[in-house]
């Protein structure tokens, strides 16, 4: 089946574009970016040719999916002279009233709370403490897809029998109600984020 180069929860919330264009939000999200770029750097020094994502953040399916690409080639547009990089203009109103309208806060203390403790688990290598509480945590809490993407993020990982800890790669932070991080998981063997999947598993 091959191996899990890489294991990551990744924010991927709509001011990451914003942060990156000209106007009030420019540069506002700029560690996740950064650190969006590291994680990709590390992929591309592990080997990894397939980026497999775990998402429910479009709950329209059926079901629950893995999206997968068989080729990993990226977004890009190619241009005689040169690339062009699609750009996503936020007239400055919109982005006053986005800004205002509390883009940049958690919808709820309890929630956020929760959050923090959860990081601090994963961090510490409490993952299967963690897990006994998820189906609480999912319940309670407002997590994506009632934290379905974490469940099948820690099912790839071994789940109970993981024992690797969480690397922060940049702060947690508030968006559009939720609050948002970029963690890598580590396998204890290694200390780097390698998992090995065997063939039983898949």
């Amino acid at each position: 089946m091959g191996e899990i180069v890489l294991a990551a929860k990744v924010t991927h919330v709509p001011t990451m574009y914003a942060s990156e264009q000209d106007g009030p939000l420019k540069g506002c999200r700029a560690q996740a970016i950064d650190s969006h770029r590291r994680m990709g750097e590390l992929a591309r020094a592990a080997g990894a040719d397939t980026f497999v994502v775990f998402d429910t953040h479009w709950l329209v399916n059926a079901g629950y999916h893995v999206n997968a690409n068989a080729v990993f080639k990226g977004r890009r547009k190619r241009l005689e002279g040169g690339a062009a990089r699609e750009r996503f203009v936020i007239p400055p109103a919109l982005a006053n009233v986005l800004v205002d309208g509390g883009i940049f806060k958690i919808s709820s203390t309890f929630n956020e709370l929760v959050d923090r403790m959860v990081l601090d688990m994963w961090v510490e290598g409490r993952i299967a403490e963690f897990l006994e509480m998820l189906p609480d945590h999912a319940r309670h809490c407002s997590g994506e897809g009632g934290m379905h993407d974490t469940a099948m993020l820690f099912g790839a990982l071994g789940w109970d029998r993981y024992t690797g800890r969480g690397q922060l790669l940049c702060d947690y932070f508030p968006s559009s109600g939720t609050g948002q991080v970029n963690v890598m998981f580590t396998l204890p063997e290694s200390g780097a984020c390698v998992a090995r999947v065997s063939a039983a598993s898949g």
